[in-house]
């Protein structure tokens, strides 16, 4: 197996180096981010589940007739579900989903307020159950999570796609770099070669003095100048 030159080895360390760097920063912007975002998505299908069972026991309290109704049109999407358990009974509005392949414990009726993300007929959505007060019921909503996964995965695709330019880009740098830092090794090396060869006419090839060191040898001779005149 052939070994890399210096050259591509400082470009490989270089776009490491970066892909690590931009990896660490990604991370850093992914988890408090989505953190962020599912917790308020969280917060606000709990606030408005705890809105619509309080209408859902006014309902009830008051012996109204016009209970689908009022399921039907607390339904927030084409992808939210509602469900009301009642003794002997199962109301449901919105999208049809099978309420006996719900987990027991969204089921429970009676039970203390609980919350859980599952996937429901391959929709991802958050289940929040809640005790109706006036009765033995148990009001359950099926809150999409559909738009929250899309941002994810966009989230997660841009942070990809820039890690992976950022690598490519120190690779792109460290051999630009490495090129430029290595030319007189790369130009002594050839000419050394040529003359162990046999060609003695091989040379280096010329320079141009930079402009600030000459100014600077310049400087110098004239001080040099000054303390001998002095």
């Amino acid at each position: 197996m052939a070994r890399l030159s210096l050259r591509w080895r400082v470009a490989v360390a270089l776009g490491v180096g970066s892909l690590l760097v931009t990896s660490a920063l990604a991370l850093v912007v992914w988890n408090p981010t989505t953190g962020y975002m599912q917790r308020q998505r969280e917060q606000s299908a709990v606030r408005q589940a705890e809105v619509n069972a309080r209408l859902v026991d006014e309902s009830l309290h008051t012996g109204s007739h016009g209970l689908r109704e009022l399921l039907t049109g607390l339904t927030t999407g084409p992808d939210s579900t509602i469900v009301l358990l009642r003794p002997g009974e199962v109301l449901t509005s919105g999208r049809r989903v099978d309420v006996d392949a719900l987990p027991p414990a969204v089921l429970d009726v009676g039970g203390a307020p609980s919350q859980q993300r599952l996937v429901v007929d391959g929709v991802p959505v958050l289940a929040v159950t809640l005790p109706i007060a006036s009765a033995q019921d148990a009001y359950v909503e099926l809150a999409p999570l559909v738009q929250l996964e899309r941002t994810f995965g966009f989230l997660g695709a841009a942070l990809v796609t820039g890690v992976l330019c950022s690598g490519l880009l120190g690779v792109v740098l460290g051999s630009w770099a490495g090129r430029r830092a290595l030319r007189p090794l790369s130009e002594l090396t050839t000419a050394a070669s040529r003359i162990a060869g046999g060609d003695l006419r091989a040379r280096l090839p010329s320079r141009p003095i930079p402009i600030w060191r000459t100014w600077r040898r310049r400087s110098t001779r004239s001080r040099r100048r000054c303390n001998g005149a002095c």
